[in-house]
């Protein structure tokens, strides 16, 4: 029974469609632990904001923070599927460079979004958004607000960050074992993996997409926050703002027909007020003041 139950989980193990399928699981457990970790890094850096909560409220943050990360993986592993169908096809190391290198940037964004709005939210109590980020086209504005300290422990958190975060990637994701070439696993693989992934942007299958305030849950709107994950966010906030970037999102026609037709409303053909004071007199007027 044992030599059977040995034989089944080494056949599977070669089987190109679980091959495929642990690969993809890895990633996507990747980057729902790294989410996390770095939303651990924003709420320990602004504890003080905690305020009368108890732990159990804090604790909370991660838990209803999965569906928002779960869209933002979604997101990130939308390529990576088919880079993945390519490398099991050809079996080329080609692929696995193109993914490390795809994935050590996405790292690299997600940390530094994460990591510059850390004193963003000293100052403004708002997490990255496109406003924010709009002072990147004045970077001069940018290092004379800020401290020579806050710059150099920015970088340097940066830099550690990503030098963990990859290692642990390149020894943990990526298969040690020979991956086996299958035309029908990988386009098994294609078809039903990107339909679970937009399933899990689009947090489920209500008809109105998931939005940032699912997940708040507390009256303390720091731990809301927190639950938000940060590149989620800022590319939320992208993706509704970039279209005003040089005009006024309230302008929803020429301003001569919005006259036009403000006048026509306000517009009185004949006045029928009734006048009970003498204009031409000056009235008495009694004002009482309790």
């Amino acid at each position: 029974m044992k030599i059977k139950i040995n034989f089944l989980h080494h056949r599977l193990k070669e089987s190109p469609f679980f091959q495929n399928l642990a690969f993809t699981c890895k990633q996507y457990l990747f980057w729902m632990l790294f989410f996390q970790f770095l939303r651990l890094i924003f709420l320990i850096y602004n504890w003080s904001e905690v305020g009368n909560s108890s732990i159990t409220e804090v604790l909370k943050s991660f838990w209803y923070a999965i569906y928002l990360d779960n869209s933002a993986t979604g997101y990130v592993m939308m390529f990576p599927i088919l880079i993945s169908v390519f490398k099991s096809l050809f079996r080329k190391n080609f692929f696995n460079q193109i993914l490390r290198i795809y994935h050590f940037i996405i790292i690299f964004i997600a940390t530094s979004i994460s990591i510059a709005e850390l004193p963003l939210y000293d100052e403004w109590k708002v997490k990255m958004n496109f406003k924010a980020l709009s002072y990147l086209a004045r970077p001069k504005e940018v290092f004379e607000t800020a401290s020579v300290w806050n710059i150099i422990v920015g970088f340097l958190a940066i830099g550690l960050i990503l030098f963990l975060a990859s290692k642990i990637f390149n020894k943990w994701v990526y298969p040690k074992e020979k991956q086996n070439r299958s035309f029908v696993a990988s386009f098994v693989h294609l078809v039903l993996l990107p339909i679970c992934f937009i399933w899990g942007i689009r947090g489920g299958l209500q008809e109105i997409p998931i939005h940032q305030a699912d997940v708040y849950y507390s009256k303390n709107n720091f731990l809301n926050l927190v639950a938000v994950n940060s590149a989620w966010n800022l590319g939320s906030s992208i993706d509704k703002n970039h279209y005003f970037k040089n005009t006024n999102p309230y302008v929803f026609m020429p301003f001569e027909k919005a006259r036009s037709t403000v006048d026509s409303l306000y517009f009185v053909p004949k006045d029928t007020t009734i006048q009970f004071l003498n204009i031409n007199t000056k009235p008495n007027i009694v004002i009482l003041l309790l």
